[in-house]
């Protein structure tokens, strides 16, 4: 994805990171690493919420977890009954 930091949607590092609740040394780390598309202007980085919600995409992975069978079977589980003597 091209970034352009001319458009009306581009973010400053600082914007990106409050966006993301992240630091902006976290977010530059991101850029050089090429994890997070952006394009340098006059000595500014500027990325944008396309190019965020892109990264983020592929960084999440699917969530994988019990099916909803599996959780009302451990939802319903009742402990074996003592046999009375």
């Amino acid at each position: 994805m091209r970034v352009n930091p001319l458009d009306s949607d581009a973010l400053s590092v600082r914007e990106a990171a409050k966006l993301l609740d992240r630091s902006p040394r976290t977010v530059m780390r991101w850029i050089t690493a090429g994890e997070l598309p952006a394009a340098k202007l006059g000595g500014r980085w500027y990325t944008s919420e396309a190019a965020i919600m892109a990264a983020t995409r592929r960084a999440t992975p699917p969530s994988v977890g019990p099916t909803s069978e599996q959780v009302d079977e451990v939802l319903n589980w009742q402990p074996p009954r003592k046999a009375r003597r």
